[in-house]
């Protein structure tokens, strides 16, 4: 429907990551998940939909990805745009094949894998998107801040 949009503080998953195979590249919605954050040139900007989001800057951003056989692990993602307007954060899958990573959704858990075909980490299905990060909804921006600190090295 033209012109339909719904709220960022509506959406379940506005504070988690889904990995997306249409976006050219890593967008997330909170500056307080950005490590070595920079502005962006006037101008920069990414179409949602029939919507026009500024860029505001780019950087860094740590996510913590599910090993399959339990456990979490750290994954950084550089040259992530800032973009306080989108509904929820969004993993590339391009910059991830390029990378060297594929997404392989042939077993029942679905799997994103190195090319040497070993296990970086499961995905899971919520509110049919595929969730690489699943942060609860009512996190707050302080909670981001405590949370990038602690995984910082």
């Amino acid at each position: 429907m033209k012109g339909a949009a719904f709220s960022i503080d509506n959406y379940p998953l506005k504070n988690s990551a889904i990995l997306d195979s249409g976006t050219t590249l890593h967008i997330f919605n909170q500056i307080s998940r950005f490590l070595n954050f920079r502005a962006a040139l006037e101008g920069d900007f990414v179409w949602a939909g029939d919507y026009k989001l500024p860029i505001l800057g780019y950087g860094e951003v740590d996510i913590k990805i599910k090993q399959p056989i339990g456990g979490t692990r750290i994954m950084r993602l550089y040259d992530v745009a800032l973009c306080e307007g989108i509904v929820c954060n969004l993993v590339s899958l391009r910059i991830l094949r390029q990378k060297g990573y594929y997404w392989d959704n042939k077993p029942k858990t679905t799997l994103i894998r190195r090319s040497d075909d070993s296990i970086l980490c499961s995905l899971e299905e919520k509110h049919d998107q595929f969730v690489l990060e699943d942060i609860l909804e009512d996190i707050d921006q302080a909670a981001f801040f405590a949370r990038r600190n602690q995984f910082n090295t």
